[in-house]
């Protein structure tokens, strides 16, 4: 009796192409060497260093067409930005550090809900998840003005179910999605991550909690 394994009974198979069938395309930048268009990047570091006002100034300058800051003759091509926010008040905080940016507050979008409707039921509101709207999204970013750039923050308060302390769940459940969506929209979708110190004896030093 042969110890192979029946593989001719397997239910499923990897699929391949080989790598000639691919176009070859040249990366886009929303700025130049430092976050591309079609991917998804991350800021990530410690609570308290301005990471949410570096978001504010990326999309500010990019609502405005403005000059990108440390490189020369780098310039944002102009158009909307989609920030979903889940920690601080539009009208106190967001919106008056918008405008304080320089913003087109016109070009910039702000959510974090997902709005729910029935013609024969009532109209209601939930909050955002990321591990089952991408698809919302991505008609989002379709259904308004050249979206060039998204912003998540923070990325863990938008998890749905999902285990934030479980990397392959995020992977899996979040990353590729939203990185499926860059890539189906080129867009920019950029989220901001905080550093926590880490009590595992494996990985002394800092954790991304996202």
């Amino acid at each position: 009796m042969s110890d192979k394994p029946a593989y001719r009974d397997l239910k499923y198979a990897i699929r391949s192409r080989p790598a000639s069938d691919y176009e070859i395309k040249p990366v886009e930048w929303l700025w130049p060497g430092r976050f591309a268009l079609g991917a998804y990047s991350r800021i990530d570091g410690d609570p308290g260093l301005g990471k949410s006002q570096i978001a504010i100034d990326m999309a500010a300058r990019v609502t405005r067409g403005a000059d990108w800051p440390v490189d020369d003759d780098a310039k944002a091509e102009v158009g909307s930005v989609i920030l979903i926010s889940a920690e601080d008040d539009p009208e106190r905080v967001i919106v008056p550090r918008l405008k304080a940016a320089g913003a087109d507050l016109g070009r910039v979008h702000l959510t974090g809900d997902v709005f729910n409707w029935n013609l024969e039921g009532p109209e209601s509101t939930r909050d955002l998840s990321l591990e089952t709207d991408a698809n919302i999204l991505y008609d989002l970013i379709h259904n308004l003005h050249y979206v060039r750039m998204v912003i998540i923050d923070p990325l863990n308060a938008f998890l749905g179910h999902t285990d934030a302390h479980r990397d392959s769940e995020i992977r899996g459940k979040i990353l590729a999605p939203l990185a499926q969506v860059a890539q189906d929209t080129n867009t920019a979708i950029i989220s901001i991550g905080h550093l926590n110190k880490s009590s595992s004896k494996r990985n002394k030093g800092y954790a991304i909690t996202s």
